[in-house]
């Protein structure tokens, strides 16, 4: 191979490498446009997507830790979060070793721990308020029956066990009773006459 060959040979090598070097610096900007506007809405206070179309590669990790903004930081830990929730899913498992395999089935684990001991929190919170809730009401059940009692043994608001007033009801009842009657035959008539008309023979049931 002559020299005219190899520096020929040398030049596609160059070129195929600023192509690439071009490619992967095209792919970078993008790629940190796309933290800026993940940024931006984080300094506004907007929700970030769940699965973000930024994918938190070991390369954008890099260009992260080296940003002196704390604001990053924050970005990077919600991309990190996004990343291993998709891993937790089942995406983005192609690139992982038999060791990150492992470290995501033991961060499940614990996930579920923590989310079984927050659930089992929730509803122990809610018996208990379920339990104090039933106490006071059988609190003031028991209260409204000593006043019902209470009010009962009284002369103003229940029966008293007297047997003169007693009989004084039933009279009076009784008193009503027959006044209803009287009534009824003063306003039918015929039904103590045979059908006559007329008031004769008027008395009392």
């Amino acid at each position: 191979m002559t020299g005219s060959d190899n520096s020929v040979e040398s030049e596609k090598t160059a070129n195929q490498m600023l192509k690439e070097a071009l490619e992967k610096m095209e792919k970078m900007r993008l790629e940190m446009n796309e933290m800026q506007i993940v940024l931006a809405r984080a300094q506004k206070g907007q929700e970030l997507p769940v699965t973000p179309t930024l994918q938190p590669d070991r390369q954008i990790m890099r260009l992260a830790t080296f940003c002196v903004s704390g604001k990053i930081a924050i970005v990077v830990k919600w991309l990190m979060v996004a990343s291993v929730h998709r891993q937790r899913t089942g995406e983005d498992m192609s690139g992982l070793s038999l060791q990150e395999l492992c470290h995501l089935q033991e961060n499940i684990s614990e996930s579920l721990d923590e989310i079984r001991e927050r659930k089992y929190h929730v509803i122990k919170t809610q018996t208990d308020t379920c339990r104090k809730k039933v106490k006071n009401l059988e609190k003031r059940h028991g209260n409204l029956v000593l006043d019902l009692e209470a009010k009962s043994e009284d002369p103003k608001y229940g029966v008293v066990e007297n047997e003169g007033q007693y009989n004084s009801a039933m009279a009076f009842a009784n008193g009503v009773h027959n006044l209803y009657a009287f009534r009824l035959q003063s306003l039918h008539p015929n039904l103590q006459n045979g059908g006559e008309f007329g008031s004769r023979n008027l008395r009392l049931a």
